[in-house]
This record gives C-alpha cells, structure tokens and sequence, in this order.
C-alpha cells in the first residue's frame, strides 16, 4: 500500500516538520476517501 511509504517519510528523521505536516494530511485524505493514491504515474501526451 502506498501509505506504507508515506508513513515510514514521516518517521524518517531527516524529514523536516513541513514535509511530515504534508505527509501527515495526505495520508488522512487518503484515508477518508478524499484523495486515491496511485502505485504508477500516468503521463499526458
């Protein structure tokens, strides 16, 4: 699961209070059904 990822950012030591702020409320989006996060990026041609 990608959140997995942004966890483990958050608990990154070099990661800065802004960065795990961010992280912080992407995961809660995420988790409320307000935002999908994606594995694969999708490109605009």
């Amino acid at each position: 699961m990608p959140h997995y990822g942004m966890m483990v950012a958050i608990l990154d030591q070099s990661t800065s209070k802004k960065e795990r702020d961010s992280l912080d409320r992407l995961i809660r989006s995420s988790v409320k059904g307000r935002i999908q996060v994606a594995d694969e990026l999708s490109t605009v041609s």
